[in-house]
């Protein structure tokens, strides 16, 4: 599961559409949301980025792991911008992120 703030839109969901599997978006109730390729969910998205000045939080499940780390990549490639870290540092968190997933997998097999 991914907790995220989203502060590029389009970047964010032309990384979700490229995803091969199902990007979960996580309600409050628990409900579990696909927004892979949803264009009526994703317009949802929009109008709640827009209502909260270019901002959205989202908790994810992205079952795939080539789609967990694409995401996870491509948050962390702008966390560099929006921080001012160097892209070393970013990919660094990336590098770091990919082991706690890997962890995480070998404990739940």
């Amino acid at each position: 599961m991914l907790k995220l703030n989203i502060l590029n839109m389009k970047n964010f969901l032309d990384t979700v559409n490229a995803c091969t599997g199902k990007v979960n978006k996580i309600c409050p109730d628990g409900r579990k949301l696909n927004i892979n390729g949803e264009e009526k969910i994703q317009g949802g998205l929009w109008r709640q980025y827009f209502q909260n000045k270019n901002c959205l939080r989202l908790v994810l499940e992205i079952p795939n792991p080539t789609d967990y780390m694409n995401i996870v990549s491509y948050y962390a490639g702008w966390a560099h911008v929006l921080t001012g870290e160097s892209p070393q540092s970013a990919w660094q968190w990336t590098a770091e992120a990919k082991g706690v997933h890997r962890e995480v997998e070998s404990e739940l097999s």
